[in-house]
């Protein structure tokens, strides 16, 4: 059982009065800390192998894509993953895809997991992809067509839900952001491990403007804040597609 069911599980017992502070550290030590650990472990083993087998079917059609997130940060400060990491975030041009891509990642053995389209993909779309126990998410950047600026979409969870299908089914719909993020046309390759990997060529700035100016340092800490250029993106129509479980 992995933590994402294993919290599925246990969070509606956190909600009741006492239960949390009095058996809440007993389960992340014996039940949810063990299996986040074998999937972080399974993460290192196979994370790397992963993605260059992605990047080298992207590469392949031609479909240009960059880290993004946490997987940025890592290539940029640690020249690969980060300790913590346990999935992998990407980014693209929203017009670069096609069904063709999606066709060579499932004939490679990859299971399309969920996608989430935002006013029916106009404004934002996302995907998950899995292979071997590593997931990859992909998130597609729009073009504004008022501002002329670039943006992606992200999402959370409503009132500490943790799995969509929860919250698709108790809310109809979950938290939206609208990140405005200068994505260039222009990806460069980095060290990443022993491989390299596509980065945004200002990935300085981005960097910057999403974690701080202290990036390089890293921050247990560090929390989403909101700004005119990270922000909530309200009145939107989500759908929530579940493809693979």
């Amino acid at each position: 059982m992995n933590s994402k069911q294993l919290r599925k599980i246990f969070h509606p017992f956190t909600k009741i009065p006492g239960v949390r502070p009095l058996l809440g550290g007993l389960y992340r030590k014996l039940i949810y800390g063990p299996a986040r650990k074998k999937e972080i472990e399974t993460f290192q083993k196979n994370g790397l192998r992963v993605l260059q087998e992605f990047d080298t079917i992207l590469r392949s059609l031609d479909v240009p894509y960059c880290l993004m997130w946490g997987s940025l940060i890592g290539a940029v400060r640690e020249k690969g993953f980060i300790k913590h990491d346990f999935d992998i975030d990407v980014a693209m041009w929203r017009e670069d895809y096609s069904d063709a891509m999606d066709k060579a990642l499932l004939d490679a053995g990859f299971r399309h997991v969920q996608r989430f389209l935002i006013d029916g993909g106009e404004n934002g779309m996302e995907d998950t992809y899995e292979k071997e126990g590593v997931a990859i998410d992909i998130f597609y950047f729009v073009t504004d067509s008022k501002t002329g600026r670039s943006f992606c979409c992200s999402l959370d969870y409503i009132n500490g839900e943790v799995t969509w299908e929860d919250c698709f089914r108790k809310y109809g719909t979950t938290i939206l952001f609208r990140d405005e993020i200068p994505l260039p046309r222009k990806f460069v390759y980095t060290p990443f491990e022993t491989i390299e990997l596509p980065i945004p060529e200002n990935y300085d700035f981005i960097l910057r403007r999403v974690y701080g100016d202290n990036y390089m340092t890293p921050d247990p800490n560090w929390t989403r804040e909101i700004s005119p250029y990270i922000c909530e993106f309200k009145g939107r129509k989500i759908e929530y597609l579940i493809y693979d479980k």
